[in-house]
C-alpha cells in the first residue's frame, strides 16, 4: 500500500472510532446515571455496573486496536459492545434512529472484520481470536433468535 493511501487509510480509522470514543467519557462521568439506565432496560441491578466497565473497556481497547492497525481485533471487541447495546437500548421501545445507525455500524464492523489487516493468517490459530470469534457467533444466535420471536 502506498504511503498516501496508508495516511488515508489511518485518517478514515481515527474518523470511525471517534464515533466510539465520543461515548466513553459520559459513561465514565455519569457513570450512576448509566447504570440506572440499564436497570431501567430490565438488567438487573447486580450486574449492570459490571456490564457498563464492561463496555467501557471494549470501547477503549477496540478503538485502540483499530486505530493501530489491528483492525479485525477491534472490530470484534467494538461488536461485542454495540450488539448488546443495540437490543438492550434500542429495541423495545424501538429508537429507530439509533437501531438503524448501530445497525450501520455493526455492519461496518462485519465488513472491517472479514476485509481489514493485511496479514491474517496470524488470526488463525490465534485462540484470543476463536474466543472471540465464537462469543460473536453466539451472540449473533441469540439475535437471531429474538428477532423471530
Amino acid at each position: 500500500m502506498s504511503k498516501n493511501l496508508a495516511s488515508f487509510e489511518f485518517i478514515g480509522r481515527i474518523l470511525f472510532t471517534t464515533t466510539f470514543l465520543v461515548a466513553i467519557p459520559p459513561k465514565i462521568f455519569k457513570f450512576e446515571k448509566v447504570v440506572d439506565a440499564i436497570v431501567y432496560q430490565g438488567v438487573p441491578q447486580s450486574i449492570a455496573p459490571f456490564l457498563l466497565v464492561s463496555a467501557i473497556i471494549c470501547i477503549l481497547i477496540g478503538s485502540l486496536f483499530f486505530l493501530i492497525g489491528k483492525a479485525r481485533y477491534g472490530s470484534l471487541l467494538l461488536l461485542l459492545f454495540l450488539i448488546p447495546t443495540t437490543l438492550i437500548f434500542h429495541i423495545f421501545p424501538l429508537d429507530s434512529q439509533a437501531f438503524f445507525m448501530n445497525l450501520g455500524l455493526i455492519g461496518a464492523l462485519i465488513i472491517f472484520f472479514n476485509n481489514l489487516d493485511n496479514n491474517k493468517s496470524i488470526y488463525n490459530n490465534n485462540i484470543l481470536y476463536k474466543l472471540i470469534s465464537q462469543a460473536i457467533k453466539f451472540i449473533s444466535l441469540e439475535v437471531s433468535k429474538l428477532i423471530k420471536k
